[in-house]
């Protein structure tokens, strides 16, 4: 066998929103309010961000502290198939 997966690929059609755990929450805020979001819902330390698309929100803003943020963040980016392909 080659390494690659005889499944088909993942083929994502629409994106609905994105999360993302942020040390330090004012800054973000004001940044994706400065982007043109406006703050959808507020739960606990989580902050949802509306766009202009149909979702109800786009963007949840989670605050962590920030020895937990980048390193979590960074390890979430993208997605990840069953099959790994060497090399």
């Amino acid at each position: 066998m080659n390494g690659v997966s005889s499944k088909p690929p993942i083929r994502i059609v629409r994106v609905s929103h994105m999360r993302y755990k942020h040390a330090d929450i004012t800054k973000a805020r004001e940044f994706l309010e400065d982007f043109g979001m406006h703050l959808a819902y507020r739960e606990g330390k989580k902050l949802y961000y509306a766009g202009e698309g149909p979702d109800p929100f786009c963007y949840v803003a989670e605050e962590v502290s920030s020895s937990s943020s980048s390193a979590e963040n960074r390890a979430k980016v993208g997605l990840t198939s069953e099959a790994v392909v060497p090399g």
